[in-house]
């Protein structure tokens, strides 16, 4: 497949002051990136409580940690719109005063891509700073499933990332009913510090970004 990168997007949560939660349960912490990554299925009910930021929830809400809960309005248009990629599993949300609010799911990506190929980004400076990043999200290979959710999988090491990204249906979809607490970056505008990358993935980058200062 073919992929046109201008029409693919970082799903992400946009770092501002609304409802947060977080798992009621340690277990539940522990899976929370197997359970996004729908690598995990919950066989019970999971609970969340308010965490921070406001005191009403918002169409989607962000843990924590790694979950991704979405009202039950929001569920019902991917349905309808025929969005793939992605699984329901029950929650139940509890909010600053303990008040429940049971017209939520969480959401898991099934959808998958290949993991990122950072020999095809593009290496910019940003910031007073000149701080160095790499400009762009692609696929090795070029490779991903078409679904409209979907996430990386792992790379040789068996290491990812936690992005979940989408496909320009989803965030059409989002836009015209004006869901809310969600930021959308195009792939080809998405940038990541090269710090963090010679981190965790210097093996992954070309040689002469592996040790740039």
């Amino acid at each position: 497949m073919k992929i046109n990168y201008e029409q693919l997007y970082q799903f992400e949560d946009p770092i501002n002051k609304a409802f947060r939660v977080g798992s009621i349960e340690e277990k539940d912490t522990k899976n929370s990136l197997h359970l996004l990554r729908g690598e995990f299925k919950p066989d019970s009910i999971i609970p969340f409580r308010y965490y921070m930021g406001n005191s009403k929830p918002s169409s989607i809400i962000w843990s924590g940690m790694f979950d991704v809960i979405i009202e039950k309005s929001v569920a019902e248009l991917l349905k309808e719109n025929g969005i793939t990629g992605y699984r329901l599993y029950e929650v139940i949300v509890y909010g600053k005063a303990m008040e429940k609010y049971d017209n939520y799911y969480g959401l898991s990506i099934t959808g998958r891509c290949n993991t990122n190929d950072y020999y095809r980004s593009k290496l910019v400076y940003l910031g007073s700073a000149n701080v160095p990043y790499l400009k762009g999200v692609y696929f090795v290979n070029d490779y991903w499933d078409g679904s409209d959710f979907f996430v990386e999988e792992p790379d040789e090491k068996g290491n990812f990332t936690a992005r979940i990204y989408v496909s320009e249906k989803v965030v059409s979809l989002f836009k015209k009913y004006k869901v809310q607490n969600i930021k959308f970056e195009k792939l080809s505008e998405s940038t990541s510090m090269l710090r963090s990358i010679q981190i965790g993935k210097q093996y992954k980058l070309p040689p002469e970004l592996r040790n740039m200062k």
